[in-house]
């Protein structure tokens, strides 16, 4: 019986045509490759599973292809498969975290003064670098400032911000990307059909959405769905087979919380609890999921949840974000979750007052209509002005024109006060202050005294002064007041 290949080790690119997600990093190696320029030390960054190793293993079989530098190997001659098999005498791979210290360092150094027995060029590929000691590294760079004409360096990491910046300036960086969520999903379906097995597009999205950017941790999700499953890859089958919370209870979670449905809310979390479902993990996947619902209505799709509002989706969005790094450190997740399922379940009544009195302050929006109330004795009085002017024109022209040109009229108690600017005016109405005084008393009903002053030798009057307009506001839409502390 032959030993079984996994699929992640079968389906490994064997060529810069097949890295997927890495176009920018294909085009300028391809580039080097054909002009010749290629330098003598790369660093390749990046998280686990984006094609680091992989492409470094290209890049040693095009410079080292029976038919020359070439910017494709052909993967036919005896170098390319000695390659793509582990015994190419020119190329060395060294695992970093196992082999970390000054000696190894040393030995290298050694190793690699010679030319290789086969092969124009030694390749080394050293993984994870960053676990080198400070020794190691010391010992490395002086190699890197000056190495052998016939040996290229690869040093790969997914922790680049570990490595000493010495080293980082003596080699030519490229970042691998973590590969798009689409891309993924449409090499599942790929490698599926190959194997023999039909998959549906939702499992083959539920294991993209899983590896998080790592093609090879998805190949090795599809290898265990394939496992579990008979016959058609189906999402329950990948959900279950690799411990994810269903759809279904993703879709239930989501009507409750939109209709307010706080006691379902509760026994949804306590099913997620028993089935042991990881919480962090399931936040996440949900994130997804409404993320999903979101550029769904952006394009104009369908979807089960038309009460949803897009604003909704992005506040559901914002909440979970800051409740996903919160879990972490929760002393009780349980709980934590359940607050913060409640928590979304309240968002369509919340009003962020602070950003609704910045926008009446900016004039964005309206003042909050003020509610309806009786007038007060005051208020009528102020309202009888009015009379006073009509009353004033029956008695003397003179007097009422002189009453209408002052700037303003304000009663206060039995006290009628009038400003003027213009001192013509002013003097015209003192001249008929008793008159004046008559007809008003006789208008409010009682004794009425007058008082005639020039703009800006008026009395001062106690204002409040540089306060927040948006104090005032509170102060007037909701009769609020300041409580001074001590």
């Amino acid at each position: 019986m032959e030993r079984y290949i996994p699929i992640a080790r079968r389906y490994r690119p064997r060529t810069f045509s097949e890295i997927v997600g890495q176009d920018h990093i294909v085009r300028i190696l391809q580039n080097q490759l054909a002009t010749g320029r290629v330098p003598q030390a790369f660093l390749f960054s990046g998280t686990r599973g984006v094609g680091k190793t992989s492409t470094a293993r290209i890049l040693a079989k095009a410079l080292n292809c029976e038919k020359g530098i070439t910017p494709e190997p052909c993967n036919r001659c005896r170098a390319c498969k000695a390659i793509d098999e582990g015994n190419f005498m020119g190329l060395l791979e060294i695992d970093g975290a196992s082999n970390r210290g000054i000696d190894e360092v040393r030995n290298l150094q050694e190793v690699i003064s010679q030319r290789a027995l086969e092969g124009r060029f030694r390749v080394v590929i050293i993984d994870e670098v960053h676990m080198l000691t400070q020794e190691a590294f010391n010992a490395l760079l002086k190699t890197l400032e000056e190495p052998p004409p016939h040996v290229v360096f690869v040093l790969a990491t997914t922790d680049y911000q570990r490595l000493p910046i010495t080293i980082i300036s003596r080699t030519v960086h490229f970042h691998f990307r973590e590969i798009p969520e689409e891309i993924i999903k449409d090499k599942i379906v790929e490698i599926s059909r190959k194997e023999g097995f039909e998959i549906e597009e939702e499992a083959a999205q539920a294991i993209a959405q899983v590896a998080e950017g790592s093609l090879r941790d998805a190949q090795t999700s599809l290898e265990k769905v394939i496992a579990f499953s008979q016959g058609k890859i189906t999402r329950e089958a990948a959900e279950r087979a690799l411990g994810l919370v269903p759809r279904s209870i993703m879709e239930e979670l989501t009507g409750a919380i939109s209709r307010g449905k706080r006691a379902e809310i509760f026994s949804i979390v306590k099913e997620i609890i028993i089935q042991g479902y990881n919480l962090r993990r399931f936040v996440r996947d949900y994130m997804a999921f409404l993320r999903g619902i979101l550029l769904g209505k952006t394009r104009g799709k369908s979807n089960p949840f038309p009460q949803i509002s897009k604003e909704d989706l992005i506040r559901y969005l914002q909440v979970l974000l800051d409740g996903e790094y919160r879990l972490r450190n929760a002393s009780d997740p349980r709980t934590y979750l359940e607050l913060l399922f409640l928590k979304m379940s309240f968002l369509k009544h919340i009003v962020d007052l602070e950003e609704l009195l910045d926008r009446v302050v900016k004039g964005e929006v309206a003042s909050p209509p003020l509610p309806q109330k009786e007038e007060s004795p005051a208020e009528r009085e102020q309202e009888r002005i009015a009379d006073l002017e009509l009353a004033l024109s029956k008695k003397s022209e003179v007097l009422a024109v002189a009453f209408r040109e002052a700037d303003s009229v304000k009663l206060s108690g039995d006290t009628l006060s009038l400003v003027y600017s213009r001192d013509f005016y002013y003097k015209k109405l003192l001249g008929k202050k008793q008159v004046l005084e008559e007809v008003a008393s006789g208008v409010f009903g009682r004794q009425i005294k007058v008082e005639a002053v020039l703009k800006g030798k008026e009395p001062e009057v106690p204002q409040e002064k540089g306060e927040d307009p948006k104090v005032l506001l509170l102060k007037r839409i909701f009769k609020a007041r300041e409580i001074k502390e001590g």
